[in-house]
């Protein structure tokens, strides 16, 4: 992507680091628990499929090291209610590898029907990963 940009042209690079910070919901404790179960086994089964859920915590260094000038680095953190776009983002992550997260976490039909009920309760809530957002721009000479 660097090669791509123009001399002075700028690369936005953007990732969630599952590292700097813990899911926390709120919730009923027997759920909490249930949920940080479910969302652990789903970052199981990335790990062992060789994502690097710290990736975010690298974008720094790595466009430092590409000889990118101007950079600059941000986190954000966002509370996502139940419904809302990112606790469904949730949901699709655990539809999209039910069956392996069932077996890896142990969990019964029920107990993830529960997870999919909280996703879309309003009064649930779950803190965000933290996304970090890295640019810098390739020097104009």
């Amino acid at each position: 992507m660097i090669g791509a940009l123009k001399p002075g042209g700028w690369l936005l690079i953007e990732d969630f680091d599952r590292s700097w910070l813990r899911l926390t919901p709120t919730c009923h404790p027997a759920d909490a628990r249930m949920f940080t179960k479910v969302m652990d086994a789903f970052s199981l089964i990335l790990e062992e499929a060789g994502v690097e859920l710290d990736f975010g915590r690298r974008l720094c260094s790595m466009l430092r090291e590409q000889g990118l000038s101007d950079i600059q680095v941000e986190a954000h953190t966002q509370i996502w209610p139940g419904g809302s776009p990112g606790c469904r983002l949730h949901r699709s992550n655990i539809e999209q590898l039910q069956d392996r997260v069932a077996d890896v976490g142990r969990f019964t039909d029920a107990e993830l029907e529960r997870f999919y009920e909280l996703i879309e309760d309003p009064s649930f809530s779950v803190n965000s990963y933290t996304l970090v957002s890295a640019r810098g721009r390739r020097p104009a000479s």
